[in-house]
């Protein structure tokens, strides 16, 4: 065996999975630092994970490198900008004798900051595409205006509004998960058609036993491209949609709406029947 494959055997024995270190690029481009990114990662996994009911955790400078193999000077830096962030508090305080820092990830304000964060980049994005690009303002000041400006007024600059909240917890209490992208599409559709819109296409898919974004967001889009504004125009949209289906046996459920029904098929339980009636074999997941 010559040199170099002996170095490839060696290199082969140390390149499991357990070996890496993974991190979201996310989180590198959110804190604008590779340290800061994989420290925040490490952070939020250990935030999951502790069973503290204050939700502090403890570990030390060396573990941290052993961890992601960052040195204590990096570990520093990245635990003082995240301070400066607002995202992390720290104390020290003695665990196994030992003067340790403990650390704690504030949730809500990290959620809405990342939320924040990359609906601001998708925007961005957008702007570049179009070919506006000589008014664009860099992510990194947009996430700086923002965290120095949260403290000073939280009720009129809001980092998430209220209809992004609400349309987000309905999704996660009725266990649909969103993306990335995902979150990013429902910050938009809660910017352009408001919560109520969104809450009566996730109870509709809900109803047709379709509990998938995709499926929730092509009702929204299609309400976006039919001009629809209010509750009324979706019974209007759905009316026309009957009329031209020369209506039906089938009821809308109009949960958010005052227990109303509607008769006839409406578009999304035409669509929802012919996903439940098309073969297995050609079914999206």
């Amino acid at each position: 065996m010559d040199f170099q494959s002996e170095v490839f055997d060696i290199i082969h024995t140390f390149s499991g999975q357990a070996n890496k270190i993974v991190v979201n690029t996310v989180f590198i481009d959110f804190v604008d630092d590779l340290e800061t990114g994989l420290f925040l990662s490490q952070l939020v996994y250990w935030s999951d994970r502790t069973t503290r009911e204050d939700g502090y955790f403890y570990k030390t400078d060396s573990e941290w490198h052993k961890e992601i193999r960052i040195s204590k000077y990096g570990v520093r830096k990245a635990r003082k900008k995240l301070e400066e962030m607002g995202v992390l508090t720290t104390y020290v305080k003695k665990a196994n004798g030992i003067p340790t820092v403990h650390y704690k990830l504030d949730k809500n304000r990290f959620f809405e900051m990342i939320i924040s964060f990359l609906r601001n980049r998708k925007k961005e994005i957008s702007k570049s595409k179009d070919g506006n690009c000589e008014n664009e303002i860099s992510l990194t000041d947009i996430t700086t205006d923002t965290t120095t400006n949260i403290d000073d007024d939280v009720d009129k600059h809001p980092l998430i509004d209220e209809a992004f909240q609400k349309s987000y917890q309905y999704l996660l209490q009725n266990n649909i998960p969103l993306s990335e992208t995902a979150l990013q599409d429902l910050g938009e559709f809660c910017d352009v058609l408001g919560s109520e819109m969104v809450l009566e296409a996730v109870s509709r898919a809900i109803d047709q036993n379709i509990k998938r974004w995709k499926y929730i967001s092509g009702i929204l889009s299609n309400w976006q491209k039919s001009n629809v504004k209010t509750m009324a125009d979706v019974m209007q949209l759905d009316e026309s949609y009957k009329n031209q289906k020369g209506g039906g046996e089938h009821a809308t459920r109009w949960r958010l709406n005052g227990g109303n029904y509607q008769t006839g098929r409406s578009y999304e339980e035409e669509v929802a029947s012919r996903e439940r009636n098309m073969p297995s074999y050609i079914k999206r997941v």
